[in-house]
């Protein structure tokens, strides 16, 4: 025998979205309308989700790229001075660079 399963017979069944509704869904004219209503707030959440999601990626490529442009700024500073005033010079326009990354 086969067992079913005692599900609240208040649960509209056949949604995508099973849920609970004030009306009753298994009226065809109230079931089409939540059906498409569930299928578009569906598609919305999953472009949101999407979108926020690729937003964060680029935004943290951007900032590891910007920082990495600062270090080789330090590299070269480093490695290529020649006197004091053109070392603290350059270092004074690569710590500005960095305070309008900050910003």
């Amino acid at each position: 025998m086969k067992k079913q399963a005692d599900l609240d017979p208040r649960l509209s069944i056949g949604l995508p979205h099973p849920a609970y509704f004030p009306y009753d869904t298994t009226k065809i004219k109230f079931f089409i309308p939540t059906w498409g209503a569930q299928c578009i707030a569906t598609f919305f959440c999953m472009t949101s989700y999407a979108a926020f999601d690729s937003f964060m990626s680029a935004m943290l490529l951007h900032i590891c790229g910007q920082l990495e442009l600062v270090g080789l700024s330090f590299k070269e500073l480093v490695n290529n001075h020649s006197n004091n005033s053109e070392l603290e010079k350059k270092f004074g326009n690569i710590v500005q660079t960095h305070d309008k990354l900050n910003r």
